[in-house]
């Protein structure tokens, strides 16, 4: 099944209820994508050497630190966003 559409609303048409995620949990799962992706690379560079799988180990661990990146930069615009309402509201 090919669908353009977020898992959670195939979910909630089939009665399973599963909340879009926060800012929060996006960059928690950034994150541990980050380590998992990090570490993946850490032992192909290992294995690889200078040899092709090397070189797609030390690709990765680079993107594992943009995807920190990504993480940290959700994380403060949420605070922004929460700040800037928290002022007009407040």
């Amino acid at each position: 099944m090919s669908e353009d559409r977020p898992l959670y609303e195939v979910l909630a048409e089939m009665g399973k209820d599963m909340p879009p995620p926060d800012a929060a949990e996006i960059a928690e799962r950034l994150r541990n994508l980050s380590d998992v992706m990090a570490l993946l690379g850490c032992d192909m560079e290992y294995v690889g050497g200078i040899g092709p799988m090397g070189e797609h180990g030390r690709e990765m661990m680079g993107a594992a630190k943009i995807a920190a990146e990504w993480a940290d930069e959700i994380e403060r615009e949420a605070v922004a966003v929460a700040t800037h309402k928290g002022g007009r509201d407040g």
